[in-house]
């Protein structure tokens, strides 16, 4: 089970999202669902097998949590969801999240 580099209470603060600290919150199971695949496509991108993982939430570089946050957003607002992930999939440098990964992605694995 992948530990979050971002933590829904982290994600809530950088989207004005107010979710309830003690996790009686009915979005949580959806922020933390939706962290949890961002967060899959991210590292997927970067091209790190899971036990290569090297971040922990404490030094995960803010360009990949600001990454994974973009995504996770794009996912709860679906409208969003289908650019943000196709510019993973094409490496389109005018993807903002492919913007802030690119110079820590291995090329010799691209």
């Amino acid at each position: 089970n992948m530990a979050l580099l971002v933590s829904a209470e982290a994600f809530g603060a950088r989207v004005n999202l107010d979710l309830d600290p003690n996790g009686q919150d009915d979005r949580l199971p959806n922020v933390t669902l939706a962290l949890t695949q961002a967060q899959d496509a991210v590292i997927d991108y970067l091209k790190i097998a899971d036990d290569d993982m090297v971040w922990t939430d404490v030094d995960v570089p803010p360009r990949v949590s600001s990454a994974i946050m973009l995504v996770a957003q794009a996912l709860l607002d679906d409208s969003k969801s289908a650019e943000m992930l196709s510019g993973l999939g094409t490496s389109d440098p005018k993807n903002p999240v492919v913007a802030l990964l690119i110079r820590l992605r291995d090329p010799a694995f691209a």
